[in-house]
């Protein structure tokens, strides 16, 4: 079990990566088209910081950005204990906080790392969806 899911984890990397590189050279091409080999440079410089410090960009500064309101146990102990179920059963340790996102559109997403992840779901999706399903 450990082996298959090193193995997806490997897959994912390297798949990770070629987007990554495939993005960097992609908006190297466009700078050196819009602005010449002088644009290059600071474009390959923002393009290097933003690749690196996107992941060290707490949750909670995503969350915000999209309005999002930290949910406690107490105010949702429903949607915490199959939050907490889910993550112990794919072997995560650190359940990630709930936040709730005020939009009436059905959207759910995941940000952040193993030491410090969200997991965020609009109102729509919560009025829409059964525990079950969201499961």
């Amino acid at each position: 079990m450990a082996r298959v899911r090193e193995r997806k984890n490997s897959i994912s990397f390297v798949k990770s990566t070629t987007a990554a590189w495939a993005l960097a050279s992609l908006l190297l091409f466009l700078a050196h088209i819009l602005g010449g080999a002088l644009f290059s440079v600071p474009a390959a410089v923002g393009g290097l910081l933003a690749y690196h410090l996107t992941p060290r960009l707490s949750p909670a500064v995503v969350l915000r950005f999209y309005r999002g309101m930290q949910v406690t146990d107490f105010q949702m102990p429903g949607l915490h204990r199959l939050v907490r179920d889910l993550s112990a059963n794919a072997g995560i340790t650190n359940a990630p906080e709930v936040w709730i996102l005020p939009s009436s559109r059905s959207i759910a997403f995941v940000t952040g790392d193993r030491r410090s992840s969200a997991i965020a779901l609009s109102r729509g999706i919560l009025e829409t969806l059964g525990s079950d399903e969201l499961a």
